[in-house]
């Protein structure tokens, strides 16, 4: 499900101008995603869109403010509930 809407999404940011990224690709389990962090570094993003669930997302957000990645997060409606914060702490602030 989480795949659906990437075309759109990159056809959209092309549009408006936005450079993509290489992909980084998560488990819907994911409790440890540092290494796609670390690639994601790499790039420099200002945006990550979340196509995941909310456990995931919060491995990879709390990963991401652990690591400095320092871009803003956009999430689908399965990453983002009640759970959220209280999975990745302060790093959900903003999201």
């Amino acid at each position: 499900y989480c795949s659906a809407p990437i075309k759109a999404i990159k056809d959209q940011a092309t549009l408006l101008g936005f450079e993509i990224g290489p992909d980084q690709d998560t488990s819907l389990l994911a409790i440890d995603t540092k290494s796609q962090v670390l690639a994601m570094k790499e790039f420099k993003p200002d945006l990550v869109w979340h196509g995941n669930t909310t456990m995931s997302v919060s491995a990879t957000v709390r990963d991401a403010y652990a690591l400095g990645l320092g871009a803003d997060h956009i999430v689908n409606n399965w990453g983002f509930d009640e759970n959220l914060p209280r999975l990745a702490g302060k790093a959900a602030e903003g999201v």
